[in-house]
C-alpha cells in the first residue's frame, strides 16, 4: 500500500502573503502620522492701550482699586509653570512663565498698558494670560459716562489637531457685585481658532479698534468697572487616522488568507484519501 503524500500548492504562497501582511501591521503601529498632525506652533498676544483711556461726561469718584497679572502654561500630565501678582493699586506689575517644548505666558500692567500673551508649541499643552484693572466708580452727578480704550489684538501659527485658542479684549461695567442682579454694559473684541481634525491650519491675524461703553448714571449711584486683556489656549492630542488604516487592512487581510489557506489544505486532505491505493 503506498499512501500518497499531501502538500499545499499554495503553502508558500500563504507564507510568503503573511510575511508581507505582518510587516504592514507592525510597522502601522510604530509608524509617525502625517508631519501636519497635532502641529502646535502660534503665539496670541492682546493688549488695551491705557495711556489713551478716557472717561468722559460726567463727575466721578474712584475707589477699591484692584489689579491681577496672570500667567501659566502647563503639560498634560507633565510639568507646568505659573505665576499670579495681585495688588490694591494700579501701580506696575507683571509676570511671565515659561517652558521648554511647551510653551510661555506673559502679562503686564504699567501706566501705558494691559498686555498679555501667550505661544504653546507642542500637544498636550494648556496655557493662559490674563492682565485686569477693576475699580468701584461713583457719580458726583446724574447724566452719562462714556468710558473708550484702545486695543490690539494678534494672532499667528500652525495648529492641527484639537486645539482651542481665544483672545480677548474687554472693557465691562456692573451695577452692583456679588449676590445682586447686575445691570451690565459691556463692549469686547476677540480673535478666536478652533481646530477638531489633523489638516493643518495656518493664520495670521490681527485686529485693532476702541472699545466704549457708555453709561447712563443717577447722582450718586455706584458701580463696578473692569478692564481686561486675556487670552487662553489649549490643544489635546489626537490620533492620527492614517496610522490605522494599515493596521485594518492588514488584519483583514491576514484573516482572509488564513481562512484560505484552511479550505485550501482541507481540499488537500480530501484528495489524500481519495489517492490512498
Amino acid at each position: 500500500m503506498q499512501t500518497k503524500t499531501v502538500r499545499s500548492r499554495g503553502g508558500k504562497f500563504f507564507n510568503w502573503m503573511a510575511a508581507v501582511m505582518l510587516s504592514l501591521t507592525l510597522s502601522s503601529l510604530v509608524s509617525p502620522a502625517p508631519s501636519f498632525a497635532d502641529t502646535i506652533d502660534f503665539s496670541t498676544s492682546g493688549a488695551l492701550d491705557w495711556s489713551s483711556l478716557t472717561m468722559t461726561g460726567i463727575d466721578f469718584t474712584l475707589s477699591n482699586f484692584h489689579q491681577v497679572t496672570r500667567a501659566q502654561v502647563f503639560s498634560i500630565g507633565g510639568s507646568s509653570a505659573s505665576e499670579t501678582t495681585g495688588s490694591n493699586n494700579w501701580g506696575t506689575s507683571g509676570v511671565a512663565v515659561a517652558l521648554p517644548s511647551v510653551g510661555s505666558a506673559s502679562a503686564i500692567a504699567s501706566a501705558t498698558e494691559l498686555s498679555s500673551s501667550l505661544s504653546l508649541t507642542s500637544n498636550n499643552t494648556f496655557g493662559h494670560g490674563d492682565a485686569i484693572r477693576e475699580v468701584d466708580i461713583t457719580a458726583l452727578n446724574a447724566g452719562l459716562l462714556t468710558v473708550s480704550i484702545p486695543y490690539l489684538l494678534e494672532d499667528h501659527g500652525q495648529i492641527s489637531g484639537n486645539t482651542f485658542v481665544h483672545n480677548q479684549a474687554l472693557i465691562q461695567f456692573n451695577t452692583c457685585e456679588g449676590s445682586c442682579a447686575p445691570q451690565s454694559v459691556a463692549d469686547s473684541a476677540g480673535l478666536g481658532h478652533v481646530s477638531a481634525d489633523n489638516s493643518l491650519h495656518t493664520f495670521s491675524e490681527k485686529v485693532s479698534g476702541i472699545l466704549s461703553i457708555t453709561i447712563p448714571f443717577r447722582q450718586g449711584q455706584t458701580g463696578f468697572l473692569n478692564f481686561n486683556s486675556r487670552m487662553d489656549a489649549k490643544s489635546v492630542s489626537v490620533p492620527g487616522p492614517d496610522t490605522f488604516w494599515p493596521l485594518a487592512i492588514g488584519l483583514v487581510l491576514l484573516i482572509f488568507l488564513n481562512g484560505w489557506r484552511a479550505r485550501r489544505i482541507e481540499k488537500g486532505m480530501d484528495t489524500s484519501q481519495d489517492g490512498v491505493v
